[in-house]
């Protein structure tokens, strides 16, 4: 390895390959070029004495070696960033802007809870949020984090988990009226329904407190992609609606909706905040994720 070359960068540029996929997008992310990028993981092998990425026509593959190596770079790099933050007195006083995608589904008091919170442990900190249900694109959109309702989709991220919603069917008394509820299966498949458009709006999925599952098989005759448009749906008695419990609980209180199917419920959907393992000791991250939890816990008991 020539003297000049600095082998944090190249165990940095080795990262941002393994990470991004592509040499190509590695060097866009990088500010360089693909040649040079090449050049840089080529140097790294060298020195190593071992083969990390293997390239050819098909694309390239990361070897065994490399695996190991990878993981020790990646904590080798965040170990080198907690302590520059520590250097720079961010510990301390953390400052800078944190930059935030949410759902379109996250309620806009929600957001400002949080953010007001947020505010009074990290003031210094500017805060953006961005709706978005795009998957995480951490580097492109130079975005520091994603909340999302759900399973995180890529297992490479870092994951908190912040909260959970409980989901429970609903309808109005007009609509029970004229729709009696009876628990068998096939009856309850021939309700009109109301359901949040994705995939999964053609069945319900339910569980009872011995964690017995049933399923039921559902023609939604209304569909919407915003959660307080399916409230509405089911307030107007267009339809039942498995529905989060948060999103009801005024309605329940005052008598606009019903609980029905009390002993069944929809499975929990998990709100997790996700981001980059580079930000994982990042003292204005941490201390969103901790205040994000406190806000969300608060908001879903009260």
């Amino acid at each position: 390895m020539d003297a000049k070359v600095n082998r944090f960068v190249l165990m940095d540029t080795f990262v941002r390959i393994v990470e991004m996929g592509s040499f190509t997008e590695a060097a866009k992310l990088l500010n360089s070029s693909q040649p040079t990028v090449s050049r840089q993981l080529q140097s790294l092998e060298n020195f190593i004495g071992l083969e990390l990425i293997s390239r050819s026509t098909h694309g390239m593959r990361i070897t065994d070696a490399g695996r190991r190596y990878y993981e020790y770079a990646k904590t080798l790099i965040s170990e080198m960033v907690q302590f520059e933050n520590t250097m720079r007195g961010e510990l301390i006083e953390p400052r800078g802007r944190l930059r935030v995608a949410v759902p379109h589904l996250f309620a806009p008091d929600w957001l400002m809870k949080v953010a007001s919170r947020y505010f009074d442990v990290c003031p210094l900190v500017k805060l953006e949020w961005v709706t978005s249900e795009a998957p995480a694109r951490f580097y492109e959109e130079a975005m520091d984090c994603v909340i999302r309702f759900g399973p995180p989709f890529d297992q490479t991220s870092e994951v908190r988990q912040v909260g959970e919603l409980d989901r429970i069917v609903v309808a109005s008394p007009e609509f029970i009226k004229r729709h009696p509820v009876n628990e068998s299966d096939c009856t309850l498949g021939q309700m009109p329904w109301v359901a949040l458009s994705d995939r999964n709006q053609h069945k319900l999925t339910l569980v009872n407190e011995m964690r017995e599952r049933r399923e039921v098989k559902i023609d939604p005759v209304f569909s919407a992609d915003h959660v307080m448009v399916v409230k509405a749906a089911v307030c107007q008695s267009i339809g039942a609606a498995l529905i989060p419990e948060w999103v009801v609980r005024n309605d329940l209180r005052e008598g606009r909706l019903i609980r029905i199917l009390p002993e069944w419920a929809g499975e929990s959907i998990p709100i997790n905040i996700i981001f980059s393992t580079e930000m994982r000791e990042s003292v204005k991250l941490i201390k969103f994720v901790n205040v994000a939890t406190s806000a969300i816990e608060e908001i879903l008991t009260t």
